[in-house]
């Protein structure tokens, strides 16, 4: 036979305030104090949470903004090298016949 007593009856699972204790009584203000120690850790964290996901817009605006710049600058560059190839094919066969016609005589 085994015989059981209560030691500890805890609010919720493991992160509860405690209800009852065998061994130790708190007072009514050392009960207070510990809510409130409680509470002000809790909006400590959201705040710092809140602040955390601002930083990750914030860094991911940055970041989108980038690319889109860096995908304009590519498209640029591809349409000048467009524009130059086909405004250079004309140019550019002439001047080697030419040079071809004056190596020749």
């Amino acid at each position: 036979r085994a015989t059981l007593q209560l030691f500890k009856v805890e609010r919720g699972l493991g992160g509860g305030d405690v209800m009852y204790h065998a061994h130790y009584t708190k007072t009514r203000k050392e009960i207070q104090d510990q809510k409130d120690k409680i509470a002000k850790a809790a909006s400590l964290k959201n705040q710092r949470r809140e602040e955390q996901d601002r930083n990750v817009e914030r860094k991911k605006g940055v970041k989108d903004e980038k690319l889109r710049e860096k995908k304009r600058r590519r498209e640029d560059r591809e349409k000048d090298a467009m524009e130059k190839l086909r405004g250079g094919e004309g140019g550019g066969d002439s001047d080697d016949e030419n040079m071809n016609d004056q190596d020749a005589p």
